[in-house]
């Protein structure tokens, strides 16, 4: 049977397969909470939360949460649980059956591609969940998989690819960009801790994709700077590290990494020096290196304008 389940309150639209059991009240105590199921679903932004909450307490819970039959294990409706606990408010569930966890997660990931309401950043990682979760068993994206930073591409890749760039309306490319993203989004979440995903996918984020693979390179080659980094961001203090606590330790030089690209090490005047973290700053680059790239991007943008006809 297929669940075509279209809530008009809420917005939300669940078409998978599956079947509607029941829909009943529910003790919260009841409920089992799987850590990696949960952490499928995009984080709120702090604005988002804080509306949900007010709704909630406002109009109760008015959609049912919806429940894996015969596990008790939520698929949909974490964060209206979590409010819902704090504050004491009543909900119902739907019961949905589903063969294995495979199939349970991988509906997960479809009705979060369903909502209209994820950031671009959310979208391209769970696009790229998709993508993998068809090309690898379980528990194979962890940091050690971003190592290589490379999707292997064999007929059989290619064909997954092409199928779910047709399912969910992109090009082949994008699908394969955002397999890339949501490797190095997990390996940042594995080296750096769980708050890095809502700092990368919700609205309240910073990074930018670019951003994100440029750190997971980092995190590859030197954990400790990566973790700086993300902590200075999370808590602001990015502007202190960056005018006077990073200096250059290694020889002048360059060295090459294949697969990653040259680190350079330059002298610059202190002025130079202070124009560039501002740049970097003021773009919210997450490395001196994607600040230059931004930068040499908006010289290129420029440059055509000025060689178009009529451009002064």
């Amino acid at each position: 049977m297929n669940l075509n389940l279209d809530d008009r309150r809420s917005g939300v639209k669940i078409s998978q397969e599956g079947s509607v059991l029941t829909t009943s009240p529910v003790s919260p105590r009841s409920l089992q909470i799987d850590p990696e199921f949960k952490n499928l679903i995009p984080p709120l932004s702090t604005d988002e939360r804080r509306q949900l909450e007010t709704n909630l307490i406002k109009e109760g819970c008015r959609d049912p949460l919806v429940v894996w039959a015969g596990h008790d294990i939520l698929l949909d409706g974490h964060n209206r649980w979590e409010i819902c606990c704090q504050h004491g408010i009543d909900f119902q569930t739907v019961e949905i059956e589903l063969p294995d966890w495979e199939a349970a997660r991988n509906w997960i990931i479809n009705n979060q591609l369903s909502r209209r309401n994820l950031t671009k950043e959310a979208l391209s990682y769970l696009r790229g969940l998709r993508y993998l979760q068809q090309k690898k068993p379980r528990g194979g994206m962890g940091a050690n998989q971003y190592r290589k930073m490379q999707i292997p591409q064999n007929e059989g890749t290619a064909q997954t690819a092409e199928r779910l760039a047709s399912e969910l309306k992109v090009s082949r490319a994008t699908i394969e960009r955002d397999a890339k993203f949501a490797l190095a989004v997990d390996a940042l979440i594995e080296m750096l801790g769980e708050e890095t995903r809502r700092y990368i996918l919700s609205r309240d984020a910073k990074l930018t994709k670019r951003d994100t693979l440029e750190l997971a390179e980092v995190a590859r080659r030197e954990p400790d700077e990566a973790k700086a980094i993300m902590k200075s961001r999370i808590i602001g203090s990015r502007q202190s590290r960056v005018k006077g606590k990073r200096s250059l330790s290694r020889e002048e030089g360059v060295s090459y990494t294949s697969g990653v690209g040259c680190d350079y090490l330059v002298r610059v005047t202190p002025d130079t020096w202070e124009r560039l973290s501002q740049y970097m700053l003021e773009t919210e680059s997450a490395t001196l290196g994607g600040a230059i790239a931004r930068l040499l991007d908006e010289v290129e943008q420029l440059r055509k304008r000025g060689a178009e006809p009529g451009a002064k």
